[in-house]
């Protein structure tokens, strides 16, 4: 058993909410199951920030719904999302930055002007 399947299944208060998803993007392991998904600390934080306001108006998004602008990485500069990093698109209408956790959600924001974008120069 995997160090972090003895975790999971061990029974007990501390471990009885603990979850994990499998990166099916990534090959099989030698026990013919895929590696449990993990997520860089930089990456958690950003969704953090970004699902973590009061707006009514951030959502889960599929990748049909993102009509990117370009493939430039922003960083929200002021405003209730100031810190979040992602990549801008057009949603029902509006411009908003899109945070990827890659192989498992997509979250937009609110709508967010240009002036309170600044391009980032190293990708994410």
């Amino acid at each position: 058993m995997s160090p972090v399947n003895s975790i999971i299944k061990k029974k007990g208060e501390e471990t009885s909410v603990l979850k994990f998803y499998l990166d099916k993007t990534k090959p099989l392991e030698d026990n013919g199951k895929h590696p449990p998904l993990t997520i860089p600390f930089t990456s958690m934080t950003n969704f953090i920030k970004a699902t973590s306001t009061d707006s009514e108006h951030v959502r889960i998004v599929s990748a049909e719904q993102c009509h990117y602008r370009s493939g430039d990485i922003v960083k929200v500069i002021d405003g209730e999302f100031k810190g979040v990093t992602g990549r801008v698109a057009r949603i029902a209408g509006q411009q908003r930055v899109v945070v990827e956790i890659s192989g498992l959600c997509l979250v937009a924001t609110a709508y967010i002007p240009n002036g309170f974008l600044e391009t980032v120069q190293n990708q994410l």
